[in-house]
């Protein structure tokens, strides 16, 4: 137990407080008023340097309204601060509890900002990227330095022992790529294929002959690569109503598109990919009638999402949890850090129970946005495990089962992925 000594009690310092001490230390906290005759550990959260273990009080965390302005940053050649301290005095340099808040509770999506073509937050305008910490997970890196200043003043306190682990989430845009999808569709296809020149055009008269497998149809090889991997994977299907530019499903009533979603509902997790443009209420629903089991997670197709409005959606839809939160073109921690947390809808100034999933690499944004060589990706992506496993992290994955084609575009990615998930599973040990 610690007890927390401040001159208020807001939604928004218990919130920081349960997500510090109770999600990632495993330690039970009280506000407490009066330290006087008191033996049981007591911070203090203060803007007045204090003796004992004190924390600087930025003002932040007391406020309830959302006001524009960016905090206070200081960095040097291995540090970044948000709203650092003004004293030498306090046992941290800057104001660990608000930044924390600031950064999970993605403050700066609340104001003003230029959407990009998709109507999302633009990467480039994230405070993170413009000050050069966004390929970190910045409170990971934080909670640790705090967990080791707490041990000096208090050495009997004993915390949960975090560890790293990783997780592999897969987007299934499209069960095939060319089945199920009518002759219309198809011969406007192998038109467009044809006239660009693409070497696989001529596969697909043969794959919906039934001589050839379709190449979005990897779920067996999906289903060996997760009996290499330590954890098991999540798939989020998109289950769009009504085609459009963005949804290209295909038709929820094809057989054996039902066939394969109620074959990954037996032994994974399965989500909703909730549409470009539908309702997730509605495909909700569907998504459940055909794998016959509840449906209470999602990840937002194309990460389109915008706060607090997203959210506040999927919980009337009875959501539980997302996994949208990352960046699409680069990777990196759009909220700061790999580990789970409650999403604070800062409008109404409240802590909710929806859980907020973050993942920091994505395959598009290697290939799509940077086209990076296979090699090139797979150092980056082992020295992300490296990070992470250094900080306690968890690694976390977007993938799309078309990844695992290798045709056309992805081609050299099974191997990639074999060996990242090897090199993960041994730093599980």
């Amino acid at each position: 137990m610690i007890y927390i000594q401040s001159k208020y009690r807001s939604s928004r310092l218990s919130y920081v407080l349960d997500y510090v001490f109770t999600y990632r230390l495993g330690i039970d906290w009280k506000y407490y008023s009066d330290d006087s005759g008191l033996q049981a550990p007591v911070l203090q959260y203060s803007e007045n340097a204090a003796s004992g273990f004190c924390i600087y009080d930025s003002g932040l965390l007391k406020e309830t309204e959302i006001k524009e302005f960016e905090p206070r940053i200081q960095s040097t050649e291995d540090k970044t601060y948000l709203f650092p301290s003004r004293s030498e005095e306090f046992s941290l340099d800057f104001d660990f509890f608000s930044a924390v808040f600031y950064l999970l509770s993605r403050y700066e999506e609340y104001l003003p900002y230029k959407k990009d073509i998709h109507g999302r937050f633009d990467t480039e305008q994230s405070f993170a990227f413009r000050h050069g910490f966004h390929s970190r997970a910045i409170i990971d890196e934080w909670l640790l330095e705090f967990k080791e200043n707490l041990l000096k003043h208090f050495p009997d306190l004993e915390f949960r022992n975090e560890r790293f682990d990783y997780e592999l989430t897969i987007d299934v845009d499209m069960v095939f790529s060319y089945r199920g999808k009518g002759f219309a569709r198809n011969a406007a296809g192998y038109v467009r294929d044809s006239l660009s020149f693409r070497l696989d055009a001529m596969w697909r008269p043969i794959v919906l002959m039934g001589l050839k497998k379709d190449p979005f149809d990897t779920f067996k090889y999906l289903k060996k690569l997760e009996k290499k991997s330590k954890t098991p994977f999540i798939y989020f299907v998109l289950f769009a109503k009504e085609r459009s530019q963005f949804d290209k499903n295909t038709k929820r009533s094809h057989r054996e598109t039902q066939q394969k979603i109620k074959s990954l509902a037996q032994k994974n997790q399965l989500g909703l990919h909730p549409s470009y443009s539908g309702d997730p209420v509605e495909e909700k629903h569907a998504l459940e009638q055909v794998c016959k089991k509840p449906v209470n997670i999602s990840r937002q197709h194309y990460l389109k999402m915008n706060l607090p409005e997203t959210y506040e959606n999927l919980i009337s839809a009875g959501f539980t949890d997302d996994y949208t939160m990352g960046f699409a073109s680069i990777p990196g921690y759009r909220a700061g850090t790999s580990r789970p947390f409650r999403f604070f809808n800062l409008k109404e100034n409240s802590e909710t129970q929806f859980t907020i999933h973050p993942f920091s690499v994505m395959d598009g944004s290697y290939k799509d946005y940077n086209d990076l060589p296979i090699k090139e990706v797979r150092e980056k992506l082992i020295s992300e495990i490296d990070y992470l496993k250094k900080y306690n992290g968890r690694f976390c994955m977007l993938l799309h089962n078309e990844t695992m084609s290798e045709s056309h575009r992805w081609l050299g990615w099974q191997g990639l992925i074999e060996d990242v998930i090897d090199y993960a599973n041994k730093e599980l040990l």
